[in-house]
């Protein structure tokens, strides 16, 4: 009898090492790039490591953050909110300049996010999950709240949320016009 084999979420094994390896590169220029400009927002740094390519990225980031710091910024600065936790920074020392929701994610942990959120919110539309997605670096803790408040105004859902009722009204009523359910 055989074993069945190993799942590998669609990717060969070389794949998902050269993407961990890819992974870990952008990861660790990431950490560099916050220990180097620690009032930019990681968002910013994710955005100029994904623009350059190459083994030279990390230069070229830091580069572009000193001759156009305002361009690539753009607002985007560390606030009081959104500083790191001090108690943190003795604990994992560098590390905490990144959070672990603002690095660079695997392709099936995207996956995996982008599946779930379109199955529990049907009643958005998938582009407003994707810039929300996009927004939160699918971060699925992040995007969750707000997909949450957004669905809660959609019109889909009231007329859904109305059509359920109804229907309950009318399993538990039996047979009937909407006029009998509703008089």
């Amino acid at each position: 009898m055989s074993t069945p084999p190993a799942r590998n979420n669609g990717h060969k094994p070389s794949e998902q090492d050269g993407e961990e390896g890819h992974l870990a590169e952008l990861n660790e220029s990431l950490s560099i790039l916050a220990i180097i400009f620690p009032h930019v927002l990681p968002e910013v740094f994710r955005e100029l490591l994904s623009t350059f390519d190459g083994d030279s990225r990390l230069q070229i980031a830091v580069e572009q953050l000193l001759k156009h710091q305002d361009a690539w910024v753009k607002g985007r600065w560390r606030t009081a909110t959104t500083e790191p936790r001090p108690e943190a920074n003795k604990a994992q020392g560098n590390e905490l300049l990144v959070a672990a929701e603002d690095k660079f994610r695997r392709a099936s942990y995207k996956w995996a996010t982008r599946s779930m959120l379109y199955e529990e919110f049907k009643v958005l539309s998938r582009s407003k999950i994707e810039g929300v997605l996009a927004e939160e670096n699918f971060c699925y803790t992040r995007a969750r709240p707000t997909l949450q408040k957004l669905a809660s105004k959609s019109w889909r859902n009231s007329f859904n949320n109305f059509l359920l009722r109804w229907r309950e009204a009318h399993r538990v009523f039996g047979g009937g016009s909407l006029d009998d359910i509703l008089a």
